[in-house]
């Protein structure tokens, strides 16, 4: 039987262990906590204040989210005496709540703050125009160790150069995802003299000027990434070599041809592609006409990330996808991502059929994972046999395959014609007698050989 003191509101729970008087009671009288705050107050003792609602409350009301954004208060003001703090992750909807965000931000570098997470998952954006060079130089950020930003406005670049240079000497991961900046229409950002620094993701989806990275020095570098505008760029110094993992997407790429679907020259590509262990591409189908340069070469890469918009008038690019196998020899996965682009994609079948013949065959896979569209309503229909087909067709030249998994749980429809559609136990159906033919095709090259089907 639950105690009574579990259905305590939070607020007054709160109240009554803001005024205890040692670490220890603070933890012993947690367990009187919901879940969300129980996590939270377990960590006082010097672990990392975490402030997260659930999936399901993210974007309510407005009174709910001042309701949570107050609690937040409540428990900082506790330790206002505190000279340190671990660290600080804070995500809901921070719609309206510029104020209080910024407020929360001040708060972490104050307390000098080892990490410092702020995460908005309603594309509403929360402005920072007081995050500039001034502001961070009155703090002390040597502590300093994560910081990362999701769903922000405004934010001076200047404010960025700033940290990513000699004055966060601890930092490791930087990230800035959904993030808008303030000023002109072409901002350059410079990485210089970041000798710690692990992980660089920046994200710039909905972002109207063009972003100009200068990766100088970052001699700790191991991930990369970046999503950016139409003519975005990223150039590579010389001094980058740790880098193994990087992600490259954004209007950037799809506007450009696949001979040159990043752009950089060969010369820099060539600083740092033999290295990659790991690859991540956005791409548009359309991406897809034109085989990879000849000078493109991955040679210890293992995992290789593709991230294909369909478009309905090239279907019959997508198998010009697995050229990029060519240029990774050692290759050991390959996941491809659908994406749907504005208009219903339908299948047409004079025009979709895998190649009958092919001169290529790749030794070193060994699997393969295909995942369906990730929005779905009445205008976005993807056909899983795409999925199927491509499958099909990489099987037949990967000899080493030996695991495949085909993730159709964001597939609702499949359209044979604009017209007409055919029901999903029809679909179900299509996929069992797909799985059988590929399961035929995998008899006999490994002990551990098999096909995993995710369906829904």
């Amino acid at each position: 039987m639950s105690s009574p003191s579990r259905e305590l509101p939070d607020e007054l729970v709160l109240k009554i262990i803001s005024h205890l008087g040692t670490v220890n009671e603070i933890v012993r009288c947690s367990s009187l906590l919901s879940k969300r705050w129980r996590n939270t107050w377990r960590s006082i003792g010097g672990g990392v204040l975490e402030f997260h609602k659930s999936d399901e409350l993210r974007c309510t009301n407005c009174k709910e989210q001042y309701r949570f954004a107050n609690l937040i208060d409540q428990a900082l003001t506790s330790l206002a005496d505190r000279q340190n703090l671990d660290g600080l992750r804070i995500g809901f909807n921070l719609c309206g709540m510029t104020e209080e965000a910024w407020r929360w931000v001040e708060f972490g570098l104050t307390k000098r703050a080892k990490e410092l997470t702020l995460m908005s998952y309603c594309y509403n954006w929360a402005t920072f125009p007081l995050f500039t060079p001034e502001f961070l130089a009155g703090h002390d950020l040597s502590r300093l160790q994560i910081l990362e930003f999701k769903g922000i406005a405004k934010i001076d670049p200047a404010a960025i150069a700033y940290i990513l240079s000699r004055n966060c000497p601890s930092l490791r991961r930087f990230a800035l995802r959904d993030c808008r900046f303030s000023g002109g229409e072409t901002v350059v950002i410079r990485v210089c003299s970041s000798n710690n620094l692990e992980m660089l993701s920046l994200e710039f989806k909905g972002q109207d000027c063009n972003v100009r990275i200068e990766l100088s020095s970052a001699p700790s570098l191991r991930t990369f990434k970046f999503h950016g505008a139409s003519a975005s760029h990223v150039e590579f110094g010389n001094h980058l070599p740790r880098l193994r993992e990087a992600w490259f997407g954004g209007q950037w790429i799809l506007d450009a041809s696949f001979c040159r679907y990043l752009p950089l020259s060969s010369f820099q590509f060539h600083m740092f592609a033999p290295r990659l262990d790991r690859l991540g591409l956005e791409l548009g189908i359309n991406n897809l006409r034109l085989p990879p340069p000849e000078w493109l070469l991955f040679e210890k890469l293992r995992v290789l990330d593709l991230f294909i918009h369909i478009d309905r008038c090239a279907l019959e690019n997508l198998f010009a996808s697995t050229d990029l196998l060519m240029a990774a020899p050692v290759l050991h996965q390959l996941s491809i991502h659908f994406i749907n682009g504005f208009d219903s994609v339908q299948w047409e079948s004079e025009n979709s059929s895998a190649p009958e013949s092919s001169t290529w065959k790749h030794h070193s896979l060994e699997v393969l994972q295909l995942h369906g569209v990730h929005r779905l309503c009445a205008s976005y229909v993807t056909p899983c046999r795409i999925q199927l087909e491509l499958a099909a067709y990489i099987i037949t030249n990967t000899p080493s395959l030996n695991q495949v998994l085909i993730d159709t749980r964001d597939q609702c429809l499949i359209s044979s014609s604009v017209a007409e559609y055919r029901d999903l136990d029809q679909v179900e159906g299509d996929i069992c007698e797909a799985k059988m033919e590929m399961e035929t095709q995998l008899q006999g090259r490994s002990a551990s050989s098999k096909i995993h089907f995710t369906y829904r």
